[in-house]
């Protein structure tokens, strides 16, 4: 009897010893406590700390396994954790995805510390604005998103559309501004009626009348869609004529918003294709991320890895603008870019305003 009970305690304590040791206490906990995400009129901050948006766009696509969340459903771990290795080393604090993701991906948020921006509902042109039905499905559909995840320590923010005023169809064209912010607007309300604790933004296409600025009257944080320098025409976004004017055109567009609504602004969406060496890829991208500098309260660089898809086919990758938007190709292996942007997205601290001169500098003199 009291060998057994010595055997015991010998393995209680064996078994404190590995629960309490160095190697267990390096293991992050999965704990879901809700971020403090609090916002001026200029800035965003998380638990009380400034918080600059680094963000990448993660589209799930990986050859022969398809694209959007069932692709990533296919992902084996180790895929999941090399997508979340290079976003983690490339110094992004910010992910923005398109759709609601598995649970396992918020899981690996936290345990890389990566904040997510997250839709709740997926309108787009063929949304009807006079059907009350269909309002009520989407106040619907967003409380429910809303309450799941609220208390997950890994969102940031909530959106309510991208591309908005939808260049397919567009709907204040259609419905009219006041009928359109009016929809929205009570899908905010509804929202805001059962979380207080994060900011709700949309991405807005800021060249597209009318519409532009649907929302920004009652949105936290004004989101944008803006490709700056590459979007100012049809015939520069294709050929990825690059102007630095437009750029710099296109953020004081920007800070000007935050100026008139007294909000944050960040961009939602910018970048450059790889798909053509008339203007190298790299180069744009760093030339948009200095002309940012302190201006704005982040942006998402577009995108991860290449998605083949849509030009058609999942299968090859085509010469086509739109497969060739990523850091990495769809193999995860970084392009030039990947690195380039590595510097800069290390060399910015998160508890900063962005990118200033001084920083510049010495990013700069790193090789």
């Amino acid at each position: 009897m009291k060998k057994s009970l010595l055997y015991i305690l010998i393995a209680y304590f064996s078994l404190s010893v590995f629960l309490y040791s160095d190697d267990a206490a390096e293991e992050p906990a999965l704990v879901k406590t809700a971020l403090k995400v609090t916002w001026d009129s200029k800035r965003i901050y998380v638990d009380g700390k400034l918080f600059f948006i680094k963000g990448i766009c993660y589209a799930p696509f990986y050859p022969n396994f398809g694209y959007t969340k069932h692709a990533y459903k296919k992902f084996p771990k180790e895929l999941k954790e090399k997508d979340f290795q290079l976003m983690k080393d490339a110094g992004f604090n910010t992910i923005r995805v398109y759709e609601n993701m598995p649970d396992d991906f918020y899981e690996l948020c936290i345990k890389y510390d990566m904040k997510v921006i997250e839709p709740v509902i997926f309108p787009g042109h063929y949304t009807n604005i006079d059907n009350e039905d269909v309002l009520k499905d989407l106040k619907k559909e967003a409380v429910r998103r809303v309450t799941k995840m609220k208390d997950h320590h890994s969102i940031l923010m909530w959106y309510l559309w991208n591309d908005a005023p939808f260049p397919k169809k567009n709907l204040v064209e259609k419905f009219g501004f006041e009928r359109v912010n009016t929809f929205f607007k009570e899908i905010y309300d509804a929202i805001k009626e059962i979380d207080e604790n994060h900011p709700v933004t949309g991405a807005n296409i800021i060249n597209i009348k009318p519409g532009w600025n649907v929302g920004f009257e009652f949105l936290d944080v004004i989101g944008c869609n803006s490709y700056i320098g590459l979007d100012h025409n049809d015939m520069a976004w294709v050929d990825i004529r690059f102007s630095k004017r437009e750029a710099i055109k296109r953020v004081k567009l920007m800070k000007a918003f935050s100026k008139k609504f007294k909000k944050p602004v960040f961009i939602m969406e910018t970048g450059c294709s790889s798909y053509t060496k008339k203007r190298t890829q790299h180069k744009v991208i760093e030339t948009q991320i200095k002309i940012v500098g302190e201006k704005l309260a982040g942006y998402c660089i577009f995108e991860l890895t290449d998605e083949w898809w849509k030009a058609g086919k999942d299968e090859t990758q085509e010469f086509e603008l739109e497969e060739h938007w990523g850091l990495c190709d769809a193999y995860r292996k970084p392009k030039k870019v990947y690195h380039i942007i590595k510097k800069y997205m290390n060399g910015i601290p998160t508890e900063s305003k962005g990118l200033n001169s001084k920083l510049y500098k010495k990013i700069r003199a790193k090789k």
